[in-house]
């Protein structure tokens, strides 16, 4: 509905002027409008035109307000459907002709009391932005363009609200395709009900240039304070229009207090346990990534995090390929490995990541301090893995060994190494693997939450192997395990398995008197009945086609 004044010019200016404008929203939406306007004026000199120049006055609106709405359904109130038998899509004129920067003057836009308001009920989300204002100069071919903007922001969850002012200089040329804002400055104050006392200054820099001809694009000196934290980060890449770009960057980030920033996003239990840790953070990165020869080089990662450290650096190369390869060592100690992983999955994806909900579930591990110190090296196009060194305390339970494998990428692959576990929980590990495989519902899972009620939880594990499948040599010359109370020791040798003159020995021991508590909490109560423990010794010798099993 046009509820004002329509002002219509054709001399010496071609222009048009709206007052009192409003279009109605959607059925099924709220009955707010979804688009007002109080005033909005756009006029353009008619005689340049008739030399193929464009100068155009001062682009006007006030008064604007958008009203963005999503229903419970996932529906939204500015998409309108296609008319039937079009797919939506208009077609482009190759051979037409637009106006170009070098013969257009912009008078400049000055954009006054806009609002928008964006309400998702399907997401639980509401946004609302008041007071936007936004004045950009005169557009002069050639000419540095100044900007600047303001505006009031609000967010109901958490519940925040920011005074932002935003201001930045646009150099560009046109003819070689070359833009830059430099600089770009930002401040705001945030308030709101979680941040402490009531008020917080945030402040950003940075400079952007982008060069088309040349497809480049670099993000030099960015700096943002907030929080009592500082973020500095530069990112160059290259091929930015392809699908393949190549990327370099650096990242450092430090702060005082890691719980404040979970209190302002109203996490206040994460907020909490953070406390009770080291809340002061020091991250430092940088990387080189190019998606077209498939490398990645992070020469070194230092994290500094809930007073746990994590050294550690990575080469890859055809990690854009079936056959990747791998290379790189990491170090990484601290009190609370769960915490960690709900940190670090909060600020990588909200708190309904997958990394987060990880954090939550081994939460309830009574010992939470982790150690790991590794060196890896794989090559899938190879076949080749070697772990030279793992040493690893995670949730209680001690993890040590080697590893060396060849042909991983065949049906006959070399495993050679040894292994060495033991912890105080095996159950509570099953849950925990089984949760992370496949979620509560996974058989690992289930069975580690019946065996809860053993009286033994405990485990250790100790074997040294040598597995050829491609020859059929299996070399086990020893295993001593300790699982719920149930003692196995063995050894086991196997030559030629693939061939005509093959041949097997071993010797097996596996005892335990728990086995009836064992069969109850498997809810095998038939078995519990008439079976309380287990003695058993066995002994192989032989070949496939001629065994004898004592």
């Amino acid at each position: 509905s046009l509820n004002g004044e329509l002002g219509l010019t054709l001399y010496p200016w071609l222009g048009i002027t709206l007052n009192d404008v409003a279009v109605s929203n959607a059925p099924g939406f709220s009955s707010t409008p979804l688009l007002v306007a109080s005033h909005a004026q756009v006029r353009i000199k008619l005689l340049p035109l008739l030399n193929n120049a464009y100068e155009i006055d001062t682009i006007k609106l006030d008064g604007v307000a958008l009203n963005l709405e999503v229903a419970g359904n996932g529906q939204n109130n500015w998409t309108l459907p296609d008319a039937e038998g079009t797919d939506g899509a208009v077609e482009r004129d190759n051979d037409s002709t637009g106006a170009s920067l070098n013969n257009l003057i912009l008078g400049g836009v000055d954009i006054r009391n806009t609002s928008l308001l964006y309400d998702d009920q399907f997401a639980d989300t509401h946004y609302e932005i008041h007071d936007l204002n936004m004045q950009i100069g005169e557009l002069v071919y050639g000419q540095p363009l100044d900007i600047t903007l303001s505006m009031n922001a609000a967010s109901r969850s958490p519940a925040l609200n920011a005074v932002v002012t935003t201001s930045g200089t646009v150099v560009y040329d046109v003819d070689n395709e070359r833009y830059d804002l430099n600089p770009l400055n930002l401040t705001a104050t945030l308030t709101g009900p979680t941040v402490p006392t009531g008020s917080t200054e945030l402040t950003l820099s940075t400079a952007l240039a982008a060069d088309l001809d040349a497809d480049t694009l670099s993000l030099s000196q960015l700096e943002l304070d907030a929080f009592g934290s500082h973020l500095a980060a530069s990112i160059e890449a290259s091929r930015i229009s392809t699908d393949t770009p190549a990327v370099a960057a650096s990242l450092e980030v430090n702060g005082s207090d890691l719980a404040l920033l979970f209190r302002i996003l109203d996490q206040a239990d994460l907020a909490r346990r953070v406390s009770s840790l080291n809340s002061r953070f020091d991250i430092r990165s940088s990387l080189t990534a190019d998606l077209r020869t498939g490398t990645l080089n992070m020469p070194a990662l230092s994290v500094n995090l809930l007073g746990s450290t994590i050294n550690g650096s990575v080469n890859a190369e055809r990690f854009n390929t079936d056959t990747p390869a791998f290379k790189g060592e990491v170090t990484a100690g601290g009190p609370d490995l769960p915490l960690m992983l709900e940190v670090i999955g909060m600020l990588q994806g909200g708190s309904s990541g997958e990394l987060t909900q990880y954090g939550r579930d081994m939460a309830r591990v009574p010992d939470k301090v982790f150690r790991l110190e590794t060196q890896f090296d794989t090559n899938l196009q190879d076949g080749t893995l070697s772990l030279p060194t793992l040493n690893s305390t995670l949730l209680g339970s001690t993890i040590t060994g080697q590893v060396a494998a060849s042909r991983i990428n065949t049906d006959t692959p070399r495993f050679k190494g040894n292994l060495k576990a033991q912890g105080p929980d095996l159950p509570l590990m099953m849950q925990i693997i089984g949760q992370l495989q496949a979620g509560q519902e996974a058989p690992l899972n289930q069975y580690g939450r019946q065996l809860r009620t053993v009286s033994n939880k405990a485990y250790s594990f100790s074997a040294d192997f040598d597995a050829d499948l491609q020859s059929g040599d299996i070399q086990l010359p020893t295993l001593d395990a300790n699982l719920l109370g149930f003692v196995l020791n063995g050894n086991l040798n196997a030559s030629n398995l693939q061939g005509a003159n093959d041949a097997i020995t071993g010797q097996f021991t596996l005892r335990g008197n728990n086995l009836k508590e064992v069969l109850t909490a498997l809810d095998q109560a038939d078995l519990a009945e008439v079976a309380d423990s287990l003695n058993l010794d066995v002994q192989i010798n032989g070949n496939s086609s001629n065994m004898r099993i004592s």
